[in-house]
């Protein structure tokens, strides 16, 4: 399976088939084709390439009428209503061509620091709340004179925090953070948003989503789209600037999205890190400076796209920190492209 990952939270990037987080972490994973075992349930993907927009935001609204589509069912669906334009705003941004951006031109075009666009990550936080949860037991038992019980107690507690590092994804740790820091759910969200939506602007199906508060696997977050293109070009062993360029600039968006919203990235080293696997891994593998400046390219991309779109990535953000479906979050996008275009920003109605 191939592995990738950008963002504070997570994205599944499933080519065909899938972004993810520690808190992030991208995943690629091989497209699953149809058999005579699938189960249709609900709506066929047959029906719904010829819905319109509105009727497939309702469609996507009901989980359950899409529960027997295979990952190839999806992009095949996602790529008629493209053909068919019955999406406002789904594939508008095409032609992306990286260029070598210098430190400079990153902060002189986006005007944020290298600093701010540098993810801090919550590893730290979470060790340094485990460390002041400790200390503040010991206050405690000072206080009323239950040393000896807590000393006593201290092995098991250790062992609570050790196994929800290891096995539960700091799922606890996290809901404690969230609890102790509400920005923190805030930023989960937006970081998120970003990537649901420049993949959606990008021309490229997203299938779900999952937030660390909303019962999301082992406490992560993540957004899951469907690159085919992606996945057959790397399958091949080749790669074109115009996929490369579209999936770069949809990894970095969840870092940019929090320098915008909160001048500083916290999520998003996994993202980084899954950027830096993939071209490391391809033949020839590309040099570290050369990575370095795509990174920055893709950043300056997202930033700029995010900015575009402003209103669309807040109402998106509100949407998906509700648990909202995954249509009722296209319907947000799809809705403020249109009022956009027709200069009634803020005002909606429904998609075609």
């Amino acid at each position: 399976m191939l592995v990738a990952v950008l963002c504070s939270a997570s994205v599944a990037v499933a080519p065909a088939a899938g972004l993810g987080a520690g808190r992030g972490a991208l995943r690629a994973a091989r497209p699953r084709w149809p058999g005579a075992a699938d189960v249709r349930l609900g709506v066929t993907p047959a029906d719904a390439e010829q819905m319109t927009g509105s009727a497939l935001i309702r469609l996507w609204s009901s989980p359950a009428e899409t529960a027997g589509w295979t990952e190839l069912d999806w992009e095949r669906v996602f790529r008629s209503a493209g053909q068919r334009g019955v999406l406002a705003g789904f594939g508008s941004v095409s032609g992306l061509i990286p260029t070598d951006v210098s430190v400079a031109e990153l902060e002189r075009r986006t005007g944020l620091t290298l600093a701010a666009l540098t993810p801090r990550g919550s590893g730290s936080e979470l060790a340094l709340l485990g460390v002041g949860f400790f200390l503040a037991e010991l206050l405690l038992a000072k206080m009323v004179g239950a040393e000896s019980s807590l000393l006593s107690a201290l092995p098991a507690a250790a062992l609570v925090f050790l196994v929800d590092q290891l096995f539960l994804g700091a799922r606890l740790s996290l809901a404690i953070l969230v609890f102790l820091r509400p920005e923190y759910e805030a930023k989960l969200a937006r970081h998120e948003a970003g990537h649901f939506l420049l993949a959606y602007l990008c021309g490229i199906p997203v299938t779900g989503y999952f937030l660390a508060s909303s019962g999301s696997p082992a406490g992560q977050a993540g957004t899951i789209f469907l690159d085919v293109e992606l996945f057959e070009q790397l399958s091949r062993g080749e790669l074109r600037q115009s996929a490369l360029a579209r999936y770069t600039t949809i990894l970095m968006a969840g870092i940019a999205a929090e320098a915008i919203c909160f001048d500083q990235a916290e999520g998003g080293y996994a993202d980084e890190q899954a950027l830096v696997q993939m071209l490391s891994n391809l033949r020839p593998a590309w040099r570290p400076e050369r990575i370095l400046s795509l990174a920055r390219w893709s950043v300056v991309q997202a930033v700029e796209l995010l900015r575009a779109h402003r209103e669309e990535h807040e109402a998106l953000a509100e949407r998906m920190a509700t648990g909202a479906p995954l249509g009722e979050c296209i319907g947000v996008i799809a809705r403020g492209v249109e009022a956009r275009a027709a200069g009634r920003v803020g005002r909606t109605r429904e998609p075609m």
